[in-house]
């Protein structure tokens, strides 16, 4: 049972790595369009005669919890704080 218990954590911390990578990922491509339609709007846009596209406001995206480590516990061991 304790080998079990103990898979269960390191795969769990496998997992919120992961999804803290997609994460990282995500705001990223967020970041690049944002910059992208900064720049059509700024500049093709003008020198086409056309008009800019309209405003669109990215969606407010919260925190990803980090993983922690809890000084009372084994360092294998980590917490999600939220």
């Amino acid at each position: 049972m304790e080998k079990e218990v103990s898979k269960i954590i390191r795969e769990t911390t496998k997992i919120l790595e992961a999804l803290m990578q997609q994460n990282n990922l995500i705001m990223h491509i967020m970041l690049e369009f944002q910059l992208y339609r900064e720049w059509l709007s700024d500049q093709v846009c003008p020198r086409l005669h056309v008009p800019p596209p309209s405003f669109n406001p990215p969606p407010h995206i919260p925190e990803f919890p980090q993983l922690e480590n809890d000084p009372s516990s084994d360092a294998s061991n980590p917490i999600v704080s939220i």
